[in-house]
This record gives C-alpha cells, sequence and structure tokens, in this order.
C-alpha cells in the first residue's frame, strides 16, 4: 500500500513539475520582425504550400518586452506574447503563446493561453506550426532586415 502512495505521489509530482515553463533566452531568439511570406495546410488529402503575396506584407513584430503588432489577419487582437516550452513528455517544444490581454511575468499554464503555435526554424526562418492541426500546418516568416 505504501508503494502505491509513493507511486501515485510521484507521478503527481512530475505532472506538477512538467508544467509549462518560460525562459528569457527563448524570447529573444525569435523578438524582431518577420515577414509572412508562405502557408502550408492539409485539405485532407495531401499537403498543399502557398506562397504568400508581400503586398500589402503581412508582419509580426515580436517586441523584447512581450508585446506583438501584426498586420495579419486574425493576429491584430494579440497584444501580447510569451515564448513557452512545453516539457511535457521526452521531447521539449518551444510555443508560442498569444493573449489578447497583457498575461503578466508569470509563465501561463497551457489551458491559459488563448492562441498557440509550436517553434521551429527552418533556412534561417521562423516556421510557426498550428499545435492542434493533426495533418500539419504551418505559417512561415523571413526575418525582416532593418
Amino acid at each position: 500500500m505504501k508503494k502505491l502512495a509513493y507511486s501515485v505521489i510521484g507521478v503527481i509530482s512530475i505532472g506538477l513539475f512538467s508544467c509549462t515553463e518560460m525562459e528569457s533566452n527563448d524570447s529573444q531568439i525569435i523578438t524582431g520582425a518577420w515577414l509572412l511570406y508562405e502557408q502550408g495546410y492539409s485539405p485532407g488529402g495531401g499537403y498543399v504550400v502557398k506562397s504568400v503575396s508581400d503586398s500589402p506584407p503581412q508582419v509580426i513584430v515580436l517586441n523584447e518586452n512581450g508585446t506583438i503588432t501584426s498586420t495579419i489577419e486574425g493576429w491584430t487582437d494579440y497584444k501580447y506574447y510569451q515564448v513557452l516550452k512545453d516539457t511535457i513528455g521526452s521531447n521539449s517544444v518551444l510555443i508560442l503563446a498569444l493573449f489578447k490581454l497583457d498575461p503578466g511575468s508569470e509563465p501561463k499554464k497551457l489551458e491559459e493561453i488563448d492562441h498557440s503555435y509550436n517553434i521551429s526554424f527552418m533556412d534561417g526562418g521562423l516556421r510557426l506550426e498550428y499545435r492542434f492541426c493533426m495533418e500539419g500546418c504551418h505559417l512561415a516568416f523571413r526575418k525582416v532586415t532593418e
């Protein structure tokens, strides 16, 4: 019986400590202005990748202070972001969490996020993958040089 109790306590502890966390280094890697140039999605069969016109430019600007501005349709209501790590499972995945209202300085739990994407980098660009798209959907960005 004691072994069972210790096992349950161990599982609960792992669950509590494997929550999402934020690290300042992770936020710094994506700060700046990013131009949307590609969208990928699956209409149910195969995978479609489409170029996005740069006229008018669709841009996100991720500021070091956790604010975001965007000209991308559907993103204009989001004013804040956090870069979080999903540490559940064996892999650690960076997540771009978007918020309409100031989330404060404490990292949010996954269930408290308004909208989110998995972050990856390809060919020097930023790739945001829809977290709950089974077929694999993405937005690809190039860094805007000033």
